[in-house]
């Protein structure tokens, strides 16, 4: 007499889990591979201020206040120069000299040594407008997160029931 039950012994004894082992395993490797990425890939984080001046190899720029702390000596610049001037000459490297106490007008002065090339040194002999971006720091996607929580938590302005 045949069984209409679909899960006889039979039947489970021949079944084997072989697929959905095998889509387990895929899903944590993908899984593994995000959470991977998600902790140890870098995103670079920068801050952008105005040229204010430039002479032959220094330009001065400003930036804002909350820039302060995170713009050091030495660190790596993109001078992107405004108008006509800046599509000759594309962008220009650039190097933090100095970073200056703030002014009066609430701003952040820094100094640049621009690594101009023949073209772009011409062009920098004229008053240039423009904007600069300094690479401040390199985070991971989490450390990312987690400020962003850190930030929302504090002044979220969520006031639980009592």
């Amino acid at each position: 007499m045949a069984s209409p039950f679909v899960r006889t012994v039979r039947s489970i004894q021949a079944d084997n889990f072989t697929t959905s082992l095998l889509e387990l395993f895929t899903a944590l490797g993908l899984l593994s591979i995000w959470i991977g990425w998600f902790a140890f890939a870098r995103i670079p984080l920068s801050e952008t201020g105005q040229i204010s001046q430039s002479q032959a190899t220094t330009v001065s720029s400003e930036f804002p206040l909350e820039a302060q702390g995170r713009i050091k000596r030495g660190q790596k610049a993109l001078l992107q120069l405004a108008g006509e001037a800046g599509s000759k000459a594309g962008p220009v490297e650039a190097v933090v000299t100095e970073v200056r106490a703030p002014n009066k007008a609430g701003k952040l002065p820094v100094k640049l040594f621009a690594f101009w090339n023949r073209s772009q040194a011409l062009l920098a002999k004229k008053t240039v407008t423009g904007q600069v971006t300094i690479e401040t720091e390199h985070v991971s996607p989490l450390t990312f997160v987690i400020r962003g929580a850190a930030k929302t938590g504090t002044d979220s302005g969520f006031k639980p029931n009592p």
